[in-house]
This record gives structure tokens, sequence and C-alpha cells, in this order.
């Protein structure tokens, strides 16, 4: 996929012109801040609490790097009334810009970790890189592309029409939005019972 950046200017009029209420404009103002500072790391092999990034300016202009990165990475932000499976439906989704229902075993592992690192900004204890590996690695289980929508779902979607997300995928690729949103590591995320916060140990992210 390829990478988009966006300066913070833009970021701001983008918010302005789709009328986002003013508390939820301070917060993702503030992550933006914050992953020009260190969230940015997660798509160049860094994790929370790093703090190498080199790509918060460019021309003057402060940016991130790779916006649908950010964007996704803010899925622990959607609706509370979602669960685990719906909000990582909704990351992958909004990753996946083009629509194939596909995802890959790295991207996956890259908006994990920008996940926990939006996470940490917030206070929360998070897990620690290798667990997010685990949880990657196990679901994925060798292969390096799965399909992050059902069979059932597929069909439906095709036939009616209305959805950028379909695709011959086979059978063996179902399930990876469960097989993540149940793995121990991540039921950890959920709970706050993680080991680490952010600032108190510099993590890295080593996939």
């Amino acid at each position: 996929m390829g990478v988009c950046s966006i300066s913070r200017s833009d970021f701001q009029k983008a918010m302005l012109q789709t009328a986002i209420v003013s508390l939820d404009y301070d917060i993702l103002d503030n992550l933006f801040t914050m992953w020009m500072k260190k969230g940015d790391d997660c798509n160049k092999g860094g994790g929370v609490g790093d703090s190498n990034s080199d790509s918060d300016s460019h021309d003057g202009q402060h940016i991130i790097s790779d916006v649908f990165l950010f964007i996704a990475s803010c899925s622990l932000l959607s609706s509370s009334s979602l669960d685990v499976c719906a909000r990582l439906r909704f990351s992958f989704f909004l990753y996946d810009v083009n629509g194939t229902g596909v995802i890959e075993r790295d991207e996956v592992a890259i908006l994990l970790t920008g996940i926990n690192t939006n996470a940490s900004y917030f206070g929360d204890v998070v897990i620690t890189p290798r667990q997010v590996e685990e949880a990657v690695e196990e679901a994925f289980d060798g292969r390096e592309t799965m399909s992050y929508v059902d069979e059932d779902e597929r069909l439906g979607e095709s036939e009616g029409g209305g959805s950028r997300v379909g695709g011959n995928h086979n059978s063996g690729e179902v399930g990876l939005l469960r097989k993540i949103s149940t793995h121990p590591s991540v039921l950890k995320f959920v709970a706050g019972a993680g080991s680490v916060r952010y600032g108190t140990e510099n993590l890295t992210h080593d996939l």
C-alpha cells in the first residue's frame, strides 16, 4: 500500500471541514502531536517509547508520514458500543485503501503497534512489542496475507454490490479478526492488564 503523508495544518483543516466537535478535535490534534514525536516510528521499526523519528517536519511543516496508519490506529476511539472485532475491522477497513478485503501480516503488526501506541498516550497500561508479535504470528500461522471479512459477509456484500470489500479468498483465510481479538495478549490489552506504560520503558517493535 502506498504511503500518504499529511501536514498538521491540512489535518486541522480536514477536521474543521467535517465539523468535528471541539473535544474530539483537541484529542486528535494532541494525538497528531504525539505521533510526530514518537508514534510515527511504528511504521519504521519503532514502538512505544522510541524517539528516532526523522519525519516530523518537511519544508517547515509538521507532518505524519502515513496518514492511513494514523487514522486506522485511532480506531480505539470509535464508539464504545463496538466490540473488539468491530474496532479491528474498522481499523483494517480504513487501512485497506484499495478495498481488497485482504491485509498483510506486516500491515497488521504495524496497525496493532499503532493502536497499542495510541492507547499508551492516554496513560493506559499496554502490551509489549513481543506480545503484539506473538498475536500476529499465531493469527497468521505462517501466511503472509489473510482476509479480514468472513465468508458469509463477502458473499452478501458482493451480491448486493454495496461494499468495496470482496474478492476471491479461500475459506482457510477466514477468522483473522476472531483470532486476534481472542488472543491472550490482546485480551490483556483490552482489559488494561498490560505490563508497560508510555515513557516507562524504551520499547522496540522488531517484526
